[in-house]
Parts: C-alpha cells; structure tokens; sequence
C-alpha cells in the first residue's frame, strides 16, 4: 500500500460525499481511505458505512468525540500505506488526478513531499488561485523551513494538509498531534520540519480547502484558542533553544 489517506470526521453531513467522491474517483488506486469518525452526531457514520460497503479501500473507525488531533493520531495508528497525508472530511482532493501527480513525485526516500492547494468558498465556484510554488529538493527539513515559512501565500505555510509524510519517519520519531488544543498545525509542522531529513516540493495542486462559516479555522477567537497559541508559541521556543540555529529562529518570532 503506498498511500494511506487520514480522514477525521465530526458532523459533516453536508460534504462527506464530496470529500470521499474525489478520493474515490481517483486515476491512482493504490489508496486505502482511513475515516476516523470523531463521535459524529448527525448522519455522517452512516454515510461513511456506505461508502465503505461500496469500496473497500474505504475503512472507518469510531470513537468517542475527542477532537481533531486525537482523530488523526488514531488514523495514523491504523494506517498502513507508506506515505500518509490529511484530508479535513469538508475539504476535497483538487481533480481526479491529484494523487497520481503526488505519486509520479515519490522516487526517493523522501520524509515529506510539499504539494500546492487552493481556497474555496462554500456553496460557490470562487476559488483562490493556487499558490506557485517551486519545485526543489532539500536535504533537510530546517532548510525547507527556512526557505519557504516567511513566504506570502493564501493557504499557510503550517497547514498540515499541504504534505504527504513517510509514515514510517512519523512513527520513528515519534511524531504526534497534540491532543485538545486549537492550531495543532502550528506545533506539528516546526516539529516535523526539524527531524526531516529529505524533502521535495512539487508544483501541483492536489488540495482544495473550503472556506466555511462554522469551521474550526472560522469560529471566533476564545480564551482557549489564545491561550493554546501561546503554549504552543512557549513548546516550540523551549524546544528549538536546545539546537544552535539562527535562521530559524529569526523566522519564528519576525
């Protein structure tokens, strides 16, 4: 199996068939679709059963609601492909041959592969341009880092979603999400960048991300929300002041 395709799912009625209709629709097959089903309370488990009954790459797994970090750490447990990537169940692959360009790019021992991904605005066919990014390969996370986080772009540097990760690289570092914080992104990605040792960027857009009242991402600032980005502000400086690397650092509090 080469790629594993995690998927948390939390009362998305309204776009879990489109989100699966574009994986399943895909020219590449070799995919196994691992729907963790957050303690969904609407009809979203029952439409993942049935997609499931339809194709069997499609495997879904229930727990209590424990939030979106605990989903995707039970989708990479379970996975068994060797590179995994993200899929938000309200966001969608950006055509059906989004995956076999990822695929094309993986002829090395990469620890991540960088791919490019667009905006759109729910219920419309607005979207943002994808960004242009430059195909290179780095032989160190730091270095892609450096080269890429200060950037200006419409879809965030920290996004977990824009990468496809060598599942096993994970595990051997013991790589995680933090369990019941917001902008769990923000503290993955800088972690993952420091133990990477290859990584290549590829000029194609393989995510579409739906911009939606409601989400995660759009729901107003709370105490919690403030007071997780400033843990994760104060885990990362502790954590990179054990290493001597400036430019990092610089990008970090610019």
């Amino acid at each position: 199996m080469l790629l594993s395709i995690i998927i948390p799912v939390y009362n998305v009625e309204q776009f879990i068939e489109e989100c699966l209709d574009s994986v399943c629709t895909q020219s590449f097959a070799d995919w196994e679709a691992i729907c963790v089903n957050d303690g969904s309370t609407d009809c979203s488990l029952s439409l993942l059963q049935e997609f499931a009954s339809r194709d069997s790459r499609i495997h879904v797994i229930s727990h209590s609601n424990a939030g979106l970090s605990a989903a995707r750490n039970t989708g990479l447990k379970a996975a068994s492909g060797e590179y995994v990537l993200f899929l938000d169940s309200d966001d969608k692959l950006s055509n059906n041959d989004a995956l076999q360009h990822l695929v094309d790019s993986i002829e090395g021992d990469y620890d991540m592969i960088c791919f490019s991904g667009r905006r759109f605005l729910d219920g419309t066919n607005k979207y943002l341009p994808a960004d242009e990014l430059i195909p290179a390969t780095y032989t160190s996370g730091m270095e892609y880092f450096d080269k890429n986080f200060m950037v200006v772009r419409n879809f965030p540097f920290v996004c977990v979603v824009l990468r496809a990760y060598r599942r096993n690289f994970l595990l051997d570092n013991n790589i995680w999400f933090e369990n019941g914080i917001y902008h769990e992104d923000n503290r993955f990605t800088p972690i993952v960048c420091y133990y990477a040792s290859m990584v290549k960027v590829i000029n194609h857009c393989v995510y579409d991300y739906r911009y939606r009242e409601g989400s995660i991402t759009t729901t107003k600032v709370n105490p919690k929300r403030a007071d997780d980005l400033l843990d994760t502000a104060n885990y990362l400086a502790k954590f990179f002041s054990r290493i001597n690397h400036l430019p990092f650092r610089r990008s970090m509090y610019r």
